[in-house]
């Protein structure tokens, strides 16, 4: 399987996506399923993650996402027409739309994907395990 990870954002990447990106990317990495990773990000956000550790992962830049214009971010493109993606997984919650390929975007809290937290209740921690 081919993934394509499309970070939608604006600049505004907080330190929780940073982390929930750190916890999720080796994890796919070490996925025997999934033979590449495409991973896109704005060339002006710094990342944190040595993608050089990865074996699978291969990052491109795109485009700021503007929400005020649709977005059309042709380099973008055509790295998805040269990578070839079996899925798409969008982070957040924006719109994406690429050929017939099925995308997934996260709606929900990153919290599931990332080391448990002993301060939270033991309901909240049953309700993420």
């Amino acid at each position: 399987m081919r993934i394509a990870i499309i970070n939608l954002t604006s600049g505004g990447i907080s330190g929780g996506y940073l982390k929930y990106l750190s916890e999720v990317l080796p994890r796919i990495d070490k996925n025997e399923k999934v033979n590449a990773v495409m991973c896109a990000v704005p060339k002006n956000i710094e990342l944190s993650i040595n993608f050089n550790a990865f074996k699978k992962i291969n990052i491109v830049y795109c485009k700021l996402y503007n929400p005020i214009i649709n977005f059309s971010d042709k380099k973008l493109l055509k790295d998805l027409d040269k990578f070839n993606p079996d899925i798409i997984y969008i982070p957040v919650e924006k719109k994406f739309v690429y050929k017939n390929i099925p995308i997934v975007n996260m709606l929900q809290n990153m919290e599931p994907f990332v080391k448990k937290n002993k301060f939270n209740s033991l309901k909240t921690r049953l309700k993420l395990n």
